[in-house]
Formats: C-alpha cells, sequence, structure tokens
C-alpha cells in the first residue's frame, strides 16, 4: 500500500523542477536553464522545436537585447501538455 501512494506523490506537481522553480518565484529561465532542466540542451533542436510550434518562443526583456528568455508559466505549460500526451 505504501508503494500505490509514493507512486502518487511522484505524479504531483512538487516533485517538477520547474514548478519548485516557480514557487521560490523564478519567472523567466535562460537557455542554461534550460539544458539544466534536461530539457533541451541543444540550440538547434530548440529552434527547430521552436519552429515547428512544440515549444514556447523566447522573449527578450529589452529593446536591444538579445538574450531570450522563455517565461516560466510557459514552459510549464508545454511540460504539463508533454506529460498529458505521452503515453503511460
Amino acid at each position: 500500500m505504501a508503494n500505490s501512494n509514493n507512486d502518487n506523490n511522484r505524479d504531483t506537481n512538487f516533485f517538477c523542477p520547474l514548478h519548485r522553480l516557480a514557487a521560490d518565484g523564478v519567472a523567466f529561465l535562460r537557455r542554461s536553464d534550460l539544458a539544466t532542466l534536461g530539457i533541451c540542451r541543444s540550440k538547434t533542436t530548440l529552434h527547430r522545436w521552436m519552429q515547428a510550434g512544440h515549444f514556447p518562443r523566447p522573449v527578450y526583456p529589452g529593446q536591444d537585447s538579445k538574450t531570450p528568455l522563455w517565461p516560466i508559466d510557459e514552459v510549464i505549460a508545454w511540460d504539463n501538455n508533454l506529460r498529458a500526451t505521452r503515453p503511460a
């Protein structure tokens, strides 16, 4: 019985690093954060996903900024959708 309870706990968002970051007040993720979280390590793959509409597009914080930032709520929504459509 204890194992089924542990299985249910694994499905909760508390164990997702993205949700923990959001709970800590993080609003945006850098490309390096996406790599650290294991979402995508390759810039080329990330651009292909965005072009195909499979990953949210970044925002740029300033008029002349070249640093892409991904809103964490959009990345969480992407992750939730991916988990919901993944076969069990």
